[in-house]
């Protein structure tokens, strides 16, 4: 998406963690290597959180969200699927996920790892926590208004996946 962007005239930074997945070599794009939870703020018109939050634990999604200052967030993202009988119904890696029921908002806890070694060697996987959280869209919506203070949230449909999906934010 940067590429395209970038070819449509826009001005992209792009955000990752790892050299290994950068670009380089891709010219009119400025790249930050940084793990994403360090930065102070993300600062754009238009931020693409593409693939990235679903890596996240709920600590660092709630201290993102809260430095993204732009006036629309496009994400792209895994959620949970829970039941009302509180079920998990994510087919991704079921054996991974578990709920916590001491978080605001509601979700799953997927296992990314057993040891920070083997992150290493996982360039798709989370960067620096061997657990993430996967909200649910409701909640994941309820974050985006009461952390990042967006008023309009529109969820995208019909998903890319069972259990993925974007969701475009304004203010």
């Amino acid at each position: 998406f940067s590429i395209i962007c970038r070819d449509l005239g826009y001005k992209v930074t792009g955000i990752d963690a790892r050299r290994t997945r950068v670009p380089f070599h891709e010219r009119g794009i400025d790249w930050i290597i940084s793990d994403v939870s360090t930065l102070d703020t993300i600062e754009a018109d238009t931020v693409l959180y593409f693939g990235l939050l679903y890596h996240l634990n709920y600590e660092q999604q709630v201290d993102i969200l809260s430095k993204i200052k732009s006036n629309t967030l496009v994400i792209n993202t895994h959620f949970a699927i829970i039941d009302n009988n509180g079920d998990i119904k994510n087919e991704t890696n079921i054996k991974s996920l578990s709920i916590d029921e001491t978080l605001k908002y509601n979700g799953v806890i997927y296992k990314e790892s057993d040891s920070f070694e083997s992150l290493a060697s996982r360039p798709l996987a989370s960067f620096s926590n061997l657990t993430s959280f996967w909200p649910t869209i409701d909640s994941l919506c309820d974050m985006l208004k009461d952390i990042g203070g967006y008023k309009e949230i529109f969820v995208v449909e019909p998903y890319l996946m069972r259990d993925r999906t974007y969701i475009i934010a304004r203010k």
